[in-house]
């Protein structure tokens, strides 16, 4: 309700007590993660996404795509790739024409375009840089 009521402080507030009292519920670790980038606590949050992908990988996806914009690098890249890893077995899983299915492909389209962000910028002067750009742009042209 705090941050429906756009009061992340208050949130981060509800959901630090109720780590406390459920500390392995990824959920709640996804959730707080979410506040504390809200709050620009970007470090306190890095260290809860990869715990919670730690504990659960499969579960909420999605929280791999929030710890790989906490990342930089060739460490962003590789939790990207692990992100397209894990959505792409969830989207497949889905019935054809599926609107979750098409949400997830166009998040699977989207960490291959912040993949080939990652060559043009952090890891430009990476041995084979433009060819992995052009190849990750074309498998998100794909999707």
């Amino acid at each position: 309700m705090a941050l429906s009521q756009f009061q992340p402080e208050l949130a981060t507030q509800f959901f630090e007590k109720a780590m406390r009292l459920s500390t392995d519920d990824t959920n709640i670790m996804d959730a707080l993660a979410d506040t504390y980038i809200q709050l620009g606590r970007i470090e306190d949050a890095k260290m809860l996404l990869i715990r919670s992908c730690t504990v659960a990988p499969s579960v909420n996806p999605y929280k791999w795509l929030f710890l790989a914009q906490c990342q930089c690098g060739l460490e962003a890249c590789s939790t990207y790739q692990k992100a397209i890893e894990i959505l792409s077995v969830h989207f497949a899983s889905l019935p054809e024409g599926s609107p979750d299915r098409y949400a997830m492909q166009r998040e699977v389209a989207k960490a291959y375009a912040s993949i080939a962000e990652l060559y043009l910028t952090d890891l430009c002067y990476e041995a084979g840089a433009e060819e992995s750009c052009e190849r990750v742009v074309q498998q998100s042209l794909l999707l």
